[in-house]
């Protein structure tokens, strides 16, 4: 097995088998070389079956079976219900927008979408691997990658210490408190979709620490609310002015723009084959462009609880989507 480095952080493995895969001493190695790249680590040059996919997600953690943990059905692999369909071939799916000023854009505010996957869940996911079957057209469907803990260590101890005080309040998009929703109906929002209304209980608005300690690295990393994945009616920040347009929208949309910052971002072009495991404790994306009439983008996601768990700010949390306590407010 080989690794190369990516700049500014991340690593790809490559030239494995399936074998080397189930030996105890690579699996550790692979877990190492995730931590040590700041949780950005591909796995490039073996196409996986559904099942092997798994498997080699089971490296890193346990492997969340998307049926219990209530995400949409239709979304859901009817074979392998560990894996969560991201792609345009079987049903609608929204592609993200291309930025006025052109797909080489990554920093937010011109760039949107950028997220820690399911946010709005107590204790939200550790990582997650996102696995290539098909690409978009060449330079379309990319997908970015943002080190808030590097940018949680540049930023000045004044400013440290008031995030590190700060609450954000998420929310799943489908409950109608998305930014979208609340500038287009202030103070209102959208009627939760009807499957937001089944799953009431589960998708409750959930209070999570602005930072948070990794619990294998130690570092501190930003952990931010976002325009789809935001209570923008309560929130974004607990405390704060709420709405889009208060102060805590505000603040939120300063502490991101520091994030993305064009010179910390990757920028991953995705093969055939490629397996991407990222670490949403540490790291947020965001989807690119690409034209949904001339692609048949087809991607695989796992959701994966690694041994260490989600880190003290978040130990002992009941899983949001069995009710209940997972649910409350800080």
């Amino acid at each position: 097995m080989r690794f190369e480095p990516i700049s500014p952080f991340g690593v790809v493995a490559s030239d494995y088998t399936l074998a080397e895969l189930a030996d105890p001493s690579v699996q550790a190695r692979l877990v190492d070389a995730w931590h040590d790249a700041g949780g950005l680590l591909v796995l490039r040059g073996t196409l996986l079956s559904p099942s092997e996919l798994v498997e080699a997600g089971k490296i890193f953690g346990r492997v969340e079976n998307m049926v219990e943990t209530k995400m949409r059905p239709e979304a859901i692999m009817e074979t392998q219900p560990e894996i969560f369909l991201v792609h345009n071939v079987d049903f609608s799916r929204a592609v993200p927008p291309r930025p006025e000023a052109g797909d080489h854009v990554l920093r937010y505010p011109e760039r949107k979408g950028w997220h820690s996957d399911q946010s709005y869940r107590k204790p939200p996911p550790d990582a997650s691997i996102l696995y290539c079957v098909t690409p978009a057209a060449p330079g379309q469907g990319d997908t970015l990658f943002c080190d808030n803990a590097a940018a949680y260590e540049s930023l000045a101890a004044d400013a440290q210490a008031q995030v590190d005080g700060v609450v954000m309040l998420h929310a799943a998009g489908n409950m109608g408190r998305g930014e979208a929703a609340v500038r287009a109906n202030p103070g209102v929002g959208a009627p939760p979709t009807e499957y937001a209304q089944s799953q009431a209980e589960f998708l409750q608005s959930v209070a999570i620490p602005a930072v948070r300690t990794h619990p294998a690295t130690g570092k501190r990393a930003l952990y931010l609310g976002t325009s789809g994945q935001s209570d923008w009616l309560e929130g974004p920040v607990v405390g704060m002015e709420p709405g889009p347009d208060g102060a805590g929208g505000r603040y939120n949309a300063e502490l991101i723009r520091h994030a993305t910052k064009e010179e910390g971002v990757v920028r991953h072009e995705w093969q055939p084959g490629d397996a991407v495991l990222y670490d949403n404790r540490v790291l947020m994306h965001a989807a690119t462009w690409f034209d949904k009439e001339l692609a048949r983008r087809e991607m695989w996601r796992l959701t994966i609880h690694t041994p260490a768990g989600p880190g003290p700010e978040l130990a002992g949390e009941r899983p949001s989507w069995e009710g209940g306590a997972g649910n409350a407010k800080l």
